[in-house]
């Protein structure tokens, strides 16, 4: 069995592959279609997004949770869930067409019968890459996660230059998810992981399991999504294009977080049982990795913002830019991913008390800031929901596992860490004073920055990110 830095490893270079290649596409679809058009493209995303969100409602979750903890039942979880899976999209599907109307209310343009073609094809059997991850197959899910991200991408970019049309772009993505639902069945009737008869007995536990699960991922998708909707219906598809371009930062911590996560919580989840302390000390160190992978991501994208959203993104989205300061202020604080504590003791309750505290704080917030502030007011409110929900998850945590706050995180590393990130900044302001070209002196000062805190963090010696390192720097034959 492969190694969990190995696994963890393999899952970064996937979701870094993923990131890459999906990144390419908004910097190519802002230079072929106008600011109206990519808007529409987008408002098309959201919505997918946010009703998948409602439908699958964290369905294929249980999975990575059930089959760590009882492998000899995976024929039985996987065919349960992708019996859930059919049947909640069925009765989702039905409700969004009896709303059709008030939905395209909402829209600037009339795409909701091709939106419920697409979710149908995108939710039912999507079971593969959440299989592997139970299986620790880390290696299938790179293979998968890549090819689709690679076709998809590749042929919506080709699409739109081909037609500069939204509907050609909407067909195309139904005919992916149609050939990745045939597939993704074929593999799974080969491989015999399927069976027509339902354990019922099982069914039970995994509801149990999903239903806190969903309800909170329902109400953190709406809290995520819903200044988006707010934007497009009252100011239109290139206000709503503006706005998704000022959020492009926010991947950046997905892929270390999700990469990491998705490797350790099964771990977590054998050692719960166990030795609950043991499972938040896992946890404890991915946190601390985390924040010391995006500390200087943070500072960087925070300072070149202008820089960064000008060249990616050309100077017509110049606005975009003090959304994407606003929401780099979530870089850091999805580090502290506080969810995974409790879903390994299977607290996931708290998630759903949570979720409709930071939404109530969100609603009230957003129309305020809203009136107050304009186009850059949801997304300030979105930024303190945040900080929000990750406070009251923290004094879960505390009393689950019954500890108290200094016992919560490392402390005094994380601080050590934040102080060496915020103390190689000047070097990063020297660009505004020794401007010879602004983007190449840009690329030299964030290289001497990043050497500067690579340097300063060997120099302290902290353990766990020296081992991290260590292994790391291990497959390309260099030594830290």
């Amino acid at each position: 069995m492969s190694s969990l830095t190995k696994r963890t490893f393999t899952l970064v270079v996937s979701e870094t592959l993923h990131y890459a290649v999906q990144f390419l596409s908004p910097i190519f679809l802002v230079r072929i279609l106008d600011v109206n058009t990519y808007g529409q493209y987008k408002e098309f995303i959201v919505y997918s997004s946010l009703i998948t969100t409602f439908i699958s409602f964290s369905i294929k979750s249980n999975l990575l949770y059930f089959i760590s903890k009882d492998p000899e039942k995976e024929k039985e979880f996987i065919s349960n869930t992708a019996f859930l899976l059919f049947t909640f999209s069925i009765v989702g599907l039905v409700l969004v067409y009896i709303f059709k109307d008030y939905i395209e209310g909402l829209t600037t343009f009339d795409f909701i019968t091709l939106l419920i073609v697409f979710i149908f094809f995108c939710q039912n059997i999507d079971l593969l890459e959440t299989y592997w991850l139970g299986k620790k197959r880390t290696d299938l899910v790179l293979y998968w996660s890549t090819i689709n991200t690679i076709v998809r991408t590749g042929s919506i970019i080709l699409v739109a230059y081909l037609t500069k049309d939204i509907t050609s772009i909407i067909y195309l993505l139904i005919a992916h998810e149609f050939l990745k639902s045939s597939f993704t069945l074929f593999y799974l009737i080969r491989n015999k992981l399927l069976k027509f008869k339902l354990d019922y007995s099982l069914i039970k536990d995994q509801l149990v399991y999903i239903i806190p699960l969903g309800l909170s991922s329902i109400i953190l998708k709406f809290n995520n999504d819903i200044s988006k909707v707010i934007i497009s219906s009252n100011l239109g598809a290139a206000a709503l294009a503006m706005y998704a371009i000022g959020s492009q930062n926010l991947p950046l911590i997905n892929i270390i977080r999700t990469s990491i996560s998705n490797t350790i919580f099964p771990e977590m989840a054998q050692r719960s049982s166990k030795n609950p302390l043991d499972a938040l000390s896992l946890w404890n160190k991915s946190t601390l990795l985390y924040l010391f992978l995006m500390t200087p991501m943070f500072y960087l994208v925070f300072i070149y913002a202008d820089l960064i959203i000008t060249t990616l993104y050309t100077a017509q989205y110049q606005d975009a830019v003090i959304l994407f300061r606003i929401y780099s202020i979530l870089l850091i604080r999805k580090c502290f991913e506080m969810g995974m504590p409790l879903r390994a003791m299977n607290k996931n309750k708290f998630f759903v008390f949570g979720n409709i505290l930071s939404l109530g704080v969100n609603v009230v917030l957003l129309y305020s800031l809203y009136n107050l502030f304009g186009f850059i007011g949801p997304a300030i409110a979105y930024v303190i929901t945040e900080f929000t929900l990750n406070l009251f998850l923290a004094t879960k945590i505390l009393s689950t596992y019954n500890i108290k706050l200094p016992e919560l995180f490392f402390w005094k590393k994380i601080g050590l860490v934040l102080a060496i990130g915020t103390a190689g900044v000047q070097i990063l302001l020297l660009n505004y004073l020794i401007s010879f070209n602004e983007l190449l002196s840009a690329i030299i000062f964030s290289f001497v920055y990043l050497v500067f805190y690579l340097l300063v963090i060997r120099k302290l010696r902290i353990d766990e990110i020296d081992m991290f390192m260590k292994k790391l720097l291990k497959k390309v034959k260099l030594s830290w």
